[in-house]
C-alpha cells in the first residue's frame, strides 16, 4: 500500500493572505509548502539566539578568568573528651557524641534489634552531651571486619531527629575516637607494616 501526502501549506505568520513565494520543505517524508519570507525570519531568529548564547559564553569565560581560587579545609579536631564510660565528645566542625558499642557490649549495630537503641539512646544523648541548645549528632560505633580493620557506624542526626544513612563529619569523629582509643589495632599494625 502506498500512501501519498498532498502538499500542505503552512500558514504565514505575517497574514492569512500571504502572497510571498512558497518553498518546498521536507517534513519527515512528505513535502510542505512554506512561506519563504517566514523561513528567512526564523533562520535570522535562530542566528541571533546563537550569537547571544556565544556572547554569554564569552562573558562567562572572562568572568572565570577574574575569579580567585578559594581553598577550604577542616579545622584540626581536638582529642575526644570523655562524657561518661563509652561515650566521647568530638567536635569535627559539627558536634558529635561517639558511643562505643564494641565487643562485650552485647550490641550488634547491624541487626534490626539495634534500631531502638539508635533511636532511643540517640534521642536521649542528642541534648545531654555538651552541645548546648543545638544538640549534637550521636554516632554508635563498633568493629565491622573480623580482622579488626574497619568500623561500622550508625548515626542519630540532630535536626533530622532520626537515623541518617550518611554522616561525613560523624565518620571523622568515629575515626578520631578509634585512633585515640586503639579501637582498630589490626589496622594500626597493617599501616605500620606497610610503611
Amino acid at each position: 500500500i502506498t500512501t501519498s501526502f498532498p502538499f500542505a501549506t503552512a500558514p504565514c505568520r505575517r497574514s492569512a493572505s500571504c502572497s510571498h513565494v512558497d518553498e518546498n520543505e521536507d517534513l519527515g517524508g512528505f513535502q510542505a509548502k512554506r512561506c519563504k519570507q517566514q523561513a528567512e525570519e526564523e533562520e535570522e531568529e535562530e542566528e541571533e539566539e546563537e550569537q547571544a548564547e556565544e556572547e554569554k559564553d564569552k562573558e562567562g569565560n572572562s568572568a572565570a578568568a577574574d575569579q580567585v581560587d578559594v581553598c577550604l579545609g577542616m579545622a584540626d579536631v581536638a582529642a575526644p573528651q570523655p562524657v561518661r564510660p563509652g561515650v566521647w565528645w568530638v567536635d569535627t566542625g559539627s558536634p558529635h557524641a561517639v558511643v562505643w558499642t564494641g565487643p562485650g557490649q552485647g550490641v550488634d549495630l547491624q541487626a534490626s534489634s539495634a534500631d531502638a537503641l539508635v533511636q532511643g539512646e540517640g534521642s536521649a544523648l542528642r541534648h545531654a552531651v555538651r552541645a548546648g541548645q543545638g544538640g549534637c549528632n550521636v554516632n554508635f560505633v563498633q568493629p565491622d571486619a573480623a580482622d579488626g580493620t574497619a568500623l561500622f557506624m550508625r548515626t542519630f542526626e540532630r535536626g533530622v531527629e532520626a537515623e541518617t544513612l550518611a554522616c561525613g563529619t560523624g565518620v571523622v569523629a568515629a575515626a578520631v575516637c578509634a585512633v585515640a582509643h586503639g579501637w582498630l589495632p589490626a589496622a594500626e599494625g597493617a599501616a605500620a607494616a606497610a610503611a
